[in-house]
């Protein structure tokens, strides 16, 4: 979109440059030099804070989680302008919600420090639902799967209160400590405070120690 809008003010701008030209070839057109800078100012302008990663730009066509709405048949508990919680229509604990920004982030592992306030949102909002269920600290589990190993390419936050509901449903959301210099072990889920550490030292979530 900026690309055209560039493009088409470059156009315009030789133009008026081609229709002065007759009066006085040396003087350049004050006007075209105006209107260019200030355009590319408030272009410039208007890219402030959007996020430049591309697969979190990106909108997949069809994505469910763009669209959670009670009206699509979601058990919805909570929602703002920015997020969403509702039920997992399949629940591996007692209670299992997920959350999710309505703006599209592929997954967990396309975080970067620019995501790090939307992460950090989604586990107080979380903790602030099962605070409502009056759910203590210690049955409190909050985390997301990494791809492959997951079925909604739209990150969501598993939020749950335990006892899971099989030993098989609880193997799904392994929570491993990682080693000398890692945050996190091998496993395929990370629990939501070792992913913000993981961001804030600049790393990437990951299946492997990161």
């Amino acid at each position: 979109m900026f690309g055209k809008l560039l493009g088409h003010l470059n156009y315009s701008s030789r133009n008026r440059q081609n229709s002065t030209q007759h009066h006085d070839e040396h003087q350049p057109d004050a006007a075209a030099r105006t209107s260019k800078t200030t355009i590319a100012e408030q272009v410039k302008a208007d890219t402030i804070g959007v996020s430049t990663n591309r697969e979190a730009l990106a909108i997949p066509e069809g994505c469910i989680f763009c669209e959670v709405s009670r009206e699509k048949g979601f058990d919805v508990v909570y929602e703002d302008e920015k997020y969403v919680v509702f039920r997992d229509h399949k629940p591996a604990a007692a209670q299992h919600l997920l959350v999710v920004p309505r703006r599209h982030i592929d997954s967990v592992r396309t975080l970067t420090k620019e995501d790090l306030h939307a992460v950090k949102r989604m586990a107080e909002i979380g903790h602030s639902v099962l605070d409502e269920f009056r759910i203590p600290l210690t049955s409190r589990r909050l985390g997301f799967h990494i791809p492959p190993y997951y079925s909604v390419k739209h990150i969501h936050l598993h939020v749950q209160a335990t006892p899971y509901k099989s030993w098989l449903r609880r193997a799904k959301y392994p929570i491993v400590q990682g080693w000398v210099g890692y945050t996190k072990g091998f496993s395929w889920f990370v629990e939501v405070e070792q992913a913000i550490a993981i961001i804030e030292k600049g790393g990437r979530v990951k299946i492997s120690s990161c």
